[in-house]
């Protein structure tokens, strides 16, 4: 590095590590005294940078998982340890300023061949980490931005009829699990919403329950939501909390919550059982919630509400649902 003047302006010349090549830079003073005054603080830039950039790939999932701990939900951040631990295991540990737009898309194309949907989840969260990454100036360009997400065949969503659940639940020998199945399918709600729910979110006075964030949980969109209480299921409530023994609506027979992941085992087990279709699965019941919305001509806009989705566009996947503008549009031909 040196530095030289030209038309009264004193210039540096360095070579850029990243670039691998020499680069002029003006410090926009004409005395050499506020030159180097500028050239010090430069070289300390470089230094930092070059001292950021050599962060390795373990050093920043620790940081980025410390970083995220307190801002996403556990399940996310269950999704952020398995993408990086098996991005690990196909990369090694090498520094992050070294991983390539190449590196990255052998990856997910590696990770598709096996587990299609996985690919997309260890994408979308690798890409968000590296954007992380390069606003901490550890990169200079996010290895994931440019790869296109692999494509996937659109399925409908897969639901359960009222005759199908009351088939599977004959099967389920838990009664506090055939009260959560039942509750779900008349509400719509998320297996870990499920399990987070306490009495206190339940409005018995205006018959609806609330989805709340608390020091414990945090729904997935971040946000609250009301749902109004079926009456399907409004008499189960009522019987349930003449004997409540917990903060918690479902519980075990010792009064502790149910591991969110609970549910969908056992209502798998009960499926297969019940000889059902082996794409039911928990989640089916937060469908045919939707579904049958939809069916009865409530508009997606709301269906989105009672979801708790952020965007419209994840609940468009109901939309075939609703034939009548494709009845109207036929009847005018």
């Amino acid at each position: 590095m040196f530095i030289f003047k030209r038309k009264n302006i004193y210039y540096v010349e360095f070579f850029d590590s990243d670039e691998q090549k020499n680069k002029r830079l003006s410090t926009g003073k004409s005395t050499k005294a506020e030159a180097m005054e500028f050239i010090k603080d430069f070289k300390n830039k470089l230094v930092e940078k070059s001292f950021r950039q050599s962060v390795s790939l373990s050093s920043f999932k620790t940081e980025y998982l410390k970083y995220t701990d307190n801002i996403y939900s556990l399940k996310y951040i269950r999704s952020i340890r398995l993408s990086f631990k098996m991005f690990e295991e196909f990369i090694w540990d090498k520094e992050i300023s070294q991983i390539s737009n190449i590196d990255a898309e052998r990856f997910i194309i590696h990770t598709h061949k096996r587990a299609k949907f996985a690919s997309l989840l260890y994408k979308r969260t690798l890409a968000a980490a590296f954007n992380k990454a390069l606003s901490w100036n550890y990169i200079t360009s996010n290895p994931f931005s440019k790869i296109k997400s692999p494509k996937l065949v659109k399925k409908l969503p897969v639901t359960i009829s009222e005759n199908e659940l009351t088939q599977l639940l004959v099967f389920v020998n838990v009664t506090a699990l055939k009260h959560a199945f039942l509750i779900a399918y008349y509400t719509g709600m998320r297996q870990d919403e499920l399990a987070n729910l306490k009495w206190d979110h339940i409005n018995f006075e205006f018959s609806n329950i609330i989805i709340k964030n608390t020091d414990e949980f945090v729904t997935k969109s971040k946000r609250e939501r009301i749902i109004p209480i079926s009456k399907n299921i409004l008499p189960l409530l009522n019987e349930l909390k003449n004997t409540e023994h917990s903060d918690y609506v479902i519980t075990n027979e010792n009064g502790y919550k149910y591991h969110p992941a609970t549910f969908s085992h056992v209502f798998k087990y009960a499926v297969r059982k019940a000889r059902l279709s082996d794409e039911i699965h928990f989640h089916s019941l937060r469908h045919s919630f939707a579904s049958n919305l939809v069916r009865k001509g409530v508009s997606l806009y709301v269906v989105k509400e009672l979801l708790g989705h952020s965007e419209i566009k994840t609940t468009q996947i109901y939309s075939h649902l609703d034939s009548s503008n494709l009845i109207a549009a036929i009847e005018k031909l």
